[in-house]
């Protein structure tokens, strides 16, 4: 239950999740003079990038004078469209495909942003974090949103400083659920996922080794490797190649089930898509997780909205502002699928 307390913050809007949603949304209003407070129980900028800009978060970032911070921040990674697949990164390349020609024209022409321009999720948020602050909008990590109550006036939220345990009370025109697919907004308003459906289960891996040389492809492709050992990707994660991602979606032996692989399978299966045990990787995180599709029954409700993972899931094949560059839907288990012929996507 939300009371009167002595310790009571006022702002126009609050944003619960400090992902790239959740500090995009605060960013685009502290530019319109907007007050506003972005609370998240963790740092982001903790762990490694996840995902990857396409052209359109370039542009609406770019629309707010951040033009010149973009290019200096960015790289020129795979034009979009254009994947490769290789048994490995030293091996020989299966097949290539690029988009037609046409295609590739109006890329060129219809944005101000260069289609193969990149950055990671992590040079995002730095970004929005430094250039939120500037404009006046207030951010605390550590600080987690446990209960609000919503009437005709205002948003009243209690806020709990994870290191303390000290509670005070947030009080906003609005709010905006940020805090992703399990967030604590959408639980507390009630809002369910009723069409979820699971696209696909898989584990991601993130490492770091001098792979560039190896895979000078990865500059020019998206870079899916398929062996009799494993199928899975091989992304750079910025301009030097010397990190890495990896969606490791199949491998002989592969549970139905959401498996979270052990740090010595991981290894094993980076080394078998780099097809040289001799590389160092030094391997950061390896998160398993489901690739899913679903919808909230609702976007707002009253006072209260819900943007990102918390209004919708999927694919990151599909991503319009932040994405994975993931494959896309689920693929037949390798052991079948080593007889099937490669068709492009």
């Amino acid at each position: 239950m939300i009371s009167e307390e002595n310790t009571v913050e006022r702002y126009e809007v609050v944003v619960a999740g400090a992902g790239p949603v959740g500090l995009s949304t605060a960013l685009f209003l502290a530019d319109r003079g907007v007050r506003v407070l972005v609370v998240d129980k963790r740092d982001p900028l903790d762990g490694p990038p996840r995902a990857s800009t396409t052209v359109r978060t370039l542009e609406l970032f770019r629309a707010i004078g951040l033009g010149p911070t973009l290019d200096r921040v960015g790289w020129d990674g795979p034009l979009p469209m254009r994947s490769m697949v290789k048994d490995s990164a030293v091996g020989a390349v299966l097949h290539r495909a690029a988009p037609p020609p046409g295609y590739v024209e109006r890329l060129d022409a219809c944005s101000p942003v260069d289609s193969r321009r990149a950055m990671t999720q992590y040079e995002l948020q730095r970004i929005a974090l430094t250039e939120l602050r500037r404009r006046g909008g207030q951010v605390r990590f550590g600080a987690e949103l446990v209960e609000f109550a919503v009437d005709a006036e205002a948003v009243r939220a209690r806020v709990t400083d994870v290191g303390t345990g000290r509670e005070y009370q947030v009080v906003s025109s609005y709010l905006v659920g940020a805090d992703g697919a399990r967030g604590r907004v959408r639980e507390l308003l009630g809002v369910d996922m009723p069409d979820r459906q699971v696209d696909a289960r898989l584990n991601t891996a993130f490492f770091r080794a001098d792979l560039r040389s190896l895979m000078p492809e990865s500059a020019t492709h998206a870079c899916f490797i398929r062996n009799e050992q494993v199928y899975c990707t091989l992304f750079a994660k910025g301009a030097n190649g010397d990190r890495w991602s990896s969606h490791i979606m199949d491998y002989p032996g592969k549970p139905a089930e959401l498996t979270q692989l052990s740090s010595e399978q991981t290894l094993r299966l980076l080394h078998a898509a780099v097809g040289d045990d001799t590389v160092p990787i030094d391997l950061i995180e390896c998160n398993a997780w489901e690739a899913a599709i679903g919808l909230a029954s609702a976007l707002r409700r009253d006072r209260v909205f819900l943007v990102g993972d918390a209004a919708h899931v999927q694919s990151s094949a599909g991503g319009a502002g932040h994405e994975h560059r993931h494959p896309g839907r689920a693929q037949p288990r390798l052991e079948t699928r080593r007889r099937a012929t490669w068709t492009s996507r």
